[in-house]
């Protein structure tokens, strides 16, 4: 029995386990879905959402609401930031600040008419407030010595009130000092009297110490006619300026020429004009009277009756192998300023001549006394360049007053004097004996001058530099010529022919304001801005021997001179520290190096006989010679 039941139960649930499965089943039958049609739903959307099509905005913006939510305001960081930069402004004078000084001054100004305000009255010479913040502070001091000495006359107190402002003013003073003196004044006055009176002499920026003329002085409304100044006279004139009025008038001049409006006049006329008619017959006299010389020696002839130019005839060549030098044997100073530049005297040595920074030229005694043997005074700026004739009877100077002069280097005689208007940066004379009338300068205005000192002017011009010139060095026996620019190019030329012959520019190369010419010629060493000293062949094409490169030293900025040893051995240079450099000239590595002098070492020259020393030039005024 118990049996059969069981297995009844089981069948139940089977079937109704089966049935569910089957009506599951049916549910996604074909055939009961096919007669179900599916439609869209057309009614009207009132849930307010955006159905995509366009709708018109009339009558649901008014004009007037526009930008009702917006709300300016300061940030929280920036008030913070100015209530505290107030506070320190209160602090600093004496708890008072322009809030409390015009609630002082509204307050005197609400008193009767019997304490009427004294800046109410006229100035009559007496100090008076130019601001407001100004007129407040006077105001709050007037109260206080009017709180001092009681009701006193106008006059009385604005009298006072100067007294104590010429006291607080002095910078020469302390504070103790400056109490005890408003206390003479005022009577005794307590520490937070004063502290409150320095506090608002503060605030009174525009009073000038010194009395009561500052109405006078201001310029101001109440500032009396000034006297009328008086003419100055073409006498009273500094060369420079009757210089500028010179050029100026040739200026004009030459602009009205160019218009056609100067035809019936002189050459000059305006220039004759500006300078009072007294240009071409005094300009002569000046500049003899400026050219002077001065002679140091002992006497200018010797026992033989020859010059003290002369030569030694007991020096020669010691030998053909140059050393290094190790120290300094002899110094030269002489000179006011920096000594720009140095030259020996050719192909002896016994005098070294000078280019200072203070107008002058000096020659110097080198195996003798040692001593400056005479002083050229003769421009009116500092020296820039200086050379040698080859027989050395004669030298060139140029200089920032825009002037080329030769001189007799014997007798310190002017020979000539040329100028273009512009600063000749270098000079070079041709190297050949007899053409030394010709004489190549390169300009400040991009251009190489060639003069003729026979005929005493220009006779080529050489214009392809893009840069102010900065050297000019013969090759090749004087038949050519190369030229450093500040526009970063190399160039060389036929010397007579205004055309470059080669050009040399890379965007690696630097200025090259000093250059050096090999013993043998084949070289030339050019001083390089980027602190290194590059060489360049003087045969064939020119071009850069990328293995002969000199480092070490420091001369960005600064145009050194650099040299060779008679031998060739050594490549030498000064630079920016005050050190003299010696290289290897076959390795390319520093031999030896010295610290010369206290500023930049501008200029180092080999002595062309005694092979072993050296002569430095300095800005520090000194000259030195080394062996």
């Amino acid at each position: 029995m118990p049996h059969g039941g069981g297995r009844e139960e089981g069948r139940n649930e089977d079937a109704k386990g089966g049935a569910e499965a089957h009506a599951r089943y049916k549910q996604y039958q074909y055939k009961e879905n096919a007669s179900l049609v599916l439609t869209s739903d057309r009614s009207e959307r009132v849930t307010g959402e955006p159905s995509g099509a366009p709708e018109t905005l009339w009558g649901r913006i008014e004009p007037g609401t526009f930008g009702d939510r917006a709300h300016v305001s300061r940030p929280a960081e920036l008030d913070e930031r100015m209530k505290k930069s107030k506070e320190k402004r209160k602090n600093a004078a004496g708890g008072m600040d322009q809030d409390d000084l015009d609630a002082y001054a509204a307050k005197r100004k609400r008193r009767g008419a019997e304490q009427a305000s004294v800046l109410d009255a006229e100035a009559d010479g007496s100090y008076r407030p130019k601001t407001r913040e100004t007129r407040a502070a006077y105001e709050a001091l007037l109260g206080m010595i009017q709180a001092q000495f009681g009701d006193q006359p106008r006059d009385v107190l604005r009298g006072a009130a100067e007294e104590v402002l010429q006291v607080l003013k002095d910078d020469t003073s302390n504070d103790p000092k400056r109490k005890s003196d408003v206390e003479k004044l005022m009577g005794p006055t307590s520490d937070e009297s004063f502290a409150r009176m320095v506090a608002v002499g503060k605030l009174v920026t525009d009073f000038k110490p010194g009395g009561a003329g500052d109405a006078a002085d201001d310029g101001g409304a109440w500032a009396p006619a000034r006297a009328a100044k008086p003419v100055v006279s073409r006498e009273d004139l500094s060369s420079q300026q009757k210089e500028y009025i010179e050029w100026h008038a040739a200026r004009r001049e030459a602009n009205l020429r160019a218009r056609g409006k100067l035809k019936d006049e002189a050459e000059g006329a305006l220039v004759d004009q500006a300078m009072g008619g007294a240009r071409a017959a005094g300009g002569a006299d000046d500049a003899s009277r400026a050219e002077k010389s001065f002679f140091h020696g002992t006497s200018e002839k010797n026992y033989a009756g020859e010059s003290w130019i002369t030569p030694p005839k007991d020096r020669k060549k010691e030998n053909d192998h140059c050393y290094a030098p190790k120290r300094c044997i002899h110094t030269w100073s002489g000179h006011a300023k920096g000594v720009q530049a140095i030259r020996f005297f050719p192909k002896h040595g016994h005098l070294i001549l000078s280019a200072g920074l203070d107008n002058k030229a000096k020659i110097w005694d080198v195996h003798g006394s040692g001593k400056c043997m005479r002083t050229y005074l003769g421009h009116e700026k500092a020296l820039k360049d200086i050379t040698f004739t080859n027989d050395g009877s004669r030298f060139v100077t140029s200089s920032w007053d825009k002037k080329i002069k030769l001189w007799d280097t014997e007798t310190g005689a002017v020979i000539s004097a040329v100028t273009s208007g512009k600063v000749a940066y270098c000079v070079t004379a041709h190297p050949h004996d007899d053409q030394q009338n010709v004489l190549l300068a390169g300009q400040s205005d991009k251009k190489i001058l060639q003069y003729d000192w026979n005929a005493g002017d220009v006779v080529q011009e050489y214009d392809q530099h893009l840069g102010a010139v900065n050297s000019i060095t013969f090759c090749d026996e004087g038949r050519r010529f190369v030229s450093t620019s500040d526009d970063k190019s190399i160039r060389v030329w036929e010397f007579g022919i205004p055309v470059t012959m080669k050009y040399i520019a890379d965007p690696t190369m630097h200025s090259a304001p000093a250059t050096a010419l090999s013993p043998n010629g084949n070289w030339l060493a050019c001083q390089s801005l980027d602190n290194q000293i590059t060489v360049y062949s003087t045969k064939d094409k020119f071009r850069c021997n990328r293995k002969k490169v000199f480092k070490g030293h420091s001369n960005a900025g600064y145009a050194c001179q650099l040299g060779f040893s008679p031998d060739g051995r050594f490549v030498a240079s000064g630079d920016g520290d005050g050190k003299l450099f010696f290289w290897d000239w076959k390795t390319c590595r520093i031999f030896k190096s010295l610290k010369a002098h206290d500023k930049v070492t501008i200029g180092c020259e080999w002595h062309p006989l005694e092979q072993s020393k050296v002569a430095t030039c300095s800005w520090d005024g000194t000259i030195k010679y080394w062996d």
